[in-house]
C-alpha cells in the first residue's frame, strides 16, 4: 500500500470502521473552555531528542531489535519522559510505506518503543532487516497531545467546527466503545485541510446521528488533539520539525537572496508544467498523486502571463523559448470579432470566450521580453477589448457569440491592466479615454460593492496609469482600495497561529489562502505608487504589508524538507499550495506566487544585479 493510499484508508475510520477501545487505548478526554482555540500541546522534544527518537527507529530497521523504554528514557529530559501520549511511526521508501506503527496512550518512552515495535512487526517476516539499505528510507514521527472534548449540540456543525484549526488539530469521535480518529498529518497528506474540509462535516453528521438515535449527545463525543510532527528524509539529514506539514517562514526569510532562489525555483516549476503545444498541465493533486482532468482557459492565460513576467525578469534562454511557445499557442486562437474590422479575441473551445482570457493574453504579449514581436496581435486584442466597453464605462465579461455576462470583480481589472500596459507602449489616446471612462464606473462600483477579488488588478492598473498620465484620481483610487484591503491582513495581534500572519483573511476570520499572492501583486504596485507621490506614511505601511504577505506566500511553496508523503517529488517540489494544508497545486497559484515574488523583489530590493 502506498503512503497516500494508507492515509485515504484512514478516512474510513469515520464511516466504515472504528477501533474497539480497551483501557489505555481510549482517549483521555479533557473538557476545554469555550473558544479555547489553541488546545493542549503535545510533547515537545528538542531537536536532539527528535534525533534520538528517530535513531531508535533506524536502529530497529537495521537490526530488527527495538530499544527498551528505559533506554529511551535515559536519553530524554525527565519532564519529557514522564509525559503521556500516543506515538506514530511511519517508514517510507521513496514515498511508499514499508512499515507503520502506533501505540497506546502511554508515557513517551513506552509509547515510542511500542510504536516502533508495531511498525517492525508489519515488515514481512522473510525480511530480517533493512541493513545498510535503511539509510535511504525516510522516517516520520508524530506524538499526540491530550484529547479534548469539543462541545457539540445536535446538528450544530458550525459550533463543532469552530474548535478545529486545519493541520493543527487532529479530530475524532468516541461513541460507545468505538473510536474514530484522524491525525493532523493525515489531513495534510490527503490534501483536505482547507476551509471546505469534508472530514469535519462527516464527523458532525455522525454525531448528529448518534444524538438522534440515543436522544442525547452524551452518547457520542467529538474530540480534538494537537500533535508534534517531524520527519527525517534520510539518515544523513537532521530531523525536520513540521507545523501543518511545513516549515513556517520567518520575517528574516524575506530577503533578496531567498526571493531570488524561490523565483527561480517556482519559475522552473511552471516551465516543467508546460506541455508540447505550449500550454500547461492545469493541476496536480499531491494526495492521490495525479493530474486532475480539470482545465480553465483564463487560468491557462494567466500562467502564460506569469511565464512572460519570468522571461522578462531573467536572461535564461530556455525561459524565453518556452514563453514563445506559449504565446504562439494563443496567437493561433485569435478569432476576428464579428462585424468589427481589426479586432480579434481569444476563442476558447468551451464557447465562453471570457474577457479575462483575452486580457491576460494581451498582458503576456505586452509585458514580456519582446512586445514588438506581436504588434499586429496586440492591436487586434486591444481593439476587441475597447469594442466591448459599454457607454457607462463597464466592460462586458464575454466576447460574442457568448450570450452571458459574468462577475465584474476579476476580468475588467485584468483588461484595464492590459490596456494600461498597451498605453505605456503606444500612447494610444483611445485607451486613455476608455480608461478614464472605466475609472468613473469602477470607482463607484467598488464603493457600493467592496470585494477583495476586485482590488489587485485594479490597483495595478490605476497605479500604472497614474505613472503614465499623472491624473491624481487614479492614485487616489489605488490608495482607497489598498487602504481598505490592508485592514484584512492578519497581523500577530490578530491570531494565535503565527504562520497565518501576513495572509489576508478575505474568506473568513483567520483563514488565508494563495489569494494572498494576488493581493501582494497589488500592494507591490501601491508601494511603488506611494513612494513616487511622496506619501511616506503610506509607503512605510505598504512596505510592512508587502513583507508580511511575501512571508506568507513563501510558506506555500513546496520545499524538499516538507515532502514527507510525496511519492513523486518531481511533480510537486516548488509548486504552490492552495492553503497551508491544502496541497492542490494549480498553475494559476504558481503564476500569482511567481509574479508577486518578482514584484516583491523589485519593490523591496530593486532588480537583481544581473537582470
Amino acid at each position: 500500500m502506498t503512503h497516500k493510499l494508507s492515509w485515504i484508508c484512514a478516512l474510513g475510520l469515520f464511516s466504515a470502521w472504528g477501533c474497539r477501545l480497551g483501557g489505555p487505548y481510549a482517549p483521555d478526554l479533557q473538557d476545554i473552555a469555550p473558544r479555547d482555540l489553541r488546545g493542549a500541546p503535545a510533547p515537545q522534544p528538542t531537536p536532539d531528542e527528535m534525533r534520538t527518537l528517530t535513531d531508535v527507529v533506524r536502529r530497529a530497521l537495521a537490526t530488527k531489535r527495538t530499544a527498551w523504554p528505559s533506554r529511551i528514557a535515559r536519553r530524554l529530559s525527565p519532564e519529557l519522559a514522564q509525559q503521556k501520549c500516543r506515538a506514530y511511526v511511519t517508514v517510507c521508501d521513496r514515498g511508499v510505506v514499508v512499515a507503520e506503527g502506533a501505540s497506546r496512550y502511554l508515557p513517551l518512552p513506552e509509547a515510542f518503543a511500542e510504536a516502533t515495535r508495531t511498525a517492525m512487526s508489519a515488515i514481512a517476516p522473510k525480511r530480517d532487516s533493512f541493513g545498510g539499505g535503511c539509510e535511504r528510507l525516510s522516517v516520520e514521527c508524530e506524538l499526540t497531545g491530550p484529547a479534548e472534548y469539543v462541545p457539540f449540540a445536535g446538528s450544530d456543525r458550525l459550533r463543532f467546527e469552530h474548535y478545529f484549526e486545519p493541520g493543527i488539530h487532529g479530530y475524532g469521535l468516541l461513541h460507545g466503545l468505538n473510536w474514530h480518529e484522524l491525525r493532523p498529518s493525515q489531513v495534510i497528506s490527503v490534501g483536505w485541510g482547507s476551509l471546505g474540509d469534508p472530514t469535519l462535516p462527516v464527523v458532525a453528521e455522525l454525531l448528529a446521528d448518534e444524538a438522534r438515535a440515543g436522544g442525547s449527545t452524551d452518547v457520542a463525543r467529538a474530540y480534538r488533539f494537537r500533535s508534534t510532527h517531524w520527519w527525517q528524509p534520510q539518515a544523513t539529514w537532521s530531523p525536520v520539525p513540521l507545523l501543518r506539514g511545513l516549515i513556517p517562514a520567518t520575517d528574516e526569510d524575506v530577503d533578496a537572496d531567498r526571493l531570488d532562489l524561490l523565483i527561480q525555483r517556482v519559475g522552473d516549476y511552471l516551465l516543467d508544467r508546460q506541455q508540447v503545444e505550449g500550454l500547461f498541465s492545469y493541476e496536480y493533486l499531491i494526495g492521490p498523486e495525479l493530474f486532475s482532468d480539470d482545465n480553465n482557459w483564463v487560468r491557462q492565460a494567466g500562467a502564460t502571463y506569469g511565464l512572460a513576467q519570468y522571461a522578462a525578469y531573467t536572461d535564461f534562454g530556455d525561459v524565453k523559448e518556452a514563453c514563445l511557445r506559449a504565446t504562439a499557442a494563443w496567437v493561433r486562437s485569435i478569432t476576428p470579432l464579428a462585424g468589427i474590422v481589426g479586432a480579434g479575441f481569444i476563442d476558447t473551445d468551451d464557447g465562453e470566450n471570457k474577457l479575462g482570457t483575452t486580457a491576460l493574453v494581451l498582458l503576456a504579449l505586452n509585458t514580456g521580453s519582446s512586445p514588438d514581436r506581436y504588434n499586429a496581435e496586440r492591436d487586434l486584442l486591444t481593439n476587441a477589448i475597447l469594442t466591448i466597453q459599454q457607454d457607462d464605462g463597464r466592460f462586458l465579461t464575454n466576447f460574442p457569440p457568448a450570450d452571458h455576462t459574468g462577475t465584474q470583480y476579476y476580468y475588467p481589472g485584468e483588461a484595464l491592466l492590459a490596456l494600461a500596459h498597451e498605453y505605456r507602449l503606444t500612447r494610444d489616446q483611445r485607451i486613455a479615454a476608455a480608461f478614464h471612462k472605466a475609472h468613473g464606473y469602477y470607482r463607484a462600483f467598488f464603493q457600493q460593492d467592496r470585494n477583495a477579488a476586485f482590488v489587485p488588478w485594479q490597483v495595478q492598473a490605476h497605479a500604472l496609469m497614474h505613472t503614465l498620465t499623472g491624473q491624481a484620481e487614479y492614485a487616489d483610487f489605488a490608495f482607497e482600495m489598498s487602504d481598505w484591503l490592508a485592514r484584512k491582513q492578519i497581523r500577530y495581534e490578530h491570531t494565535i497561529w503565527p504562520d497565518l500572519v501576513g495572509g489576508f483573511a478575505t474568506k473568513g476570520p483567520g483563514f488565508a489562502t494563495i489569494s494572498t499572492a494576488s493581493y501582494l501583486e497589488g500592494f507591490a504596485s501601491a508601494l511603488d505608487l506611494a513612494r513616487r507621490v511622496g506619501d511616506a506614511e503610506r509607503a512605510q505601511h505598504y512596505e510592512q504589508v508587502v513583507r508580511a504577505a511575501a512571508r506568507f506566500v513563501m510558506q506555500l511553496i513546496v520545499k524538499p524538507e516538507e515532502a514527507f508523503f510525496h511519492q513523486r517529488p518531481d511533480q510537486t517540489l516548488w509548486g504552490v499550495r492552495t492553503f497551508l494544508t491544502d496541497t492542490r497545486l494549480r498553475i494559476d497559484h504558481v503564476q500569482h506566487a511567481l509574479v508577486s515574488l518578482i514584484q516583491t523583489r523589485k519593490a523591496l530590493f530593486g532588480d537583481p544585479p544581473d537582470s
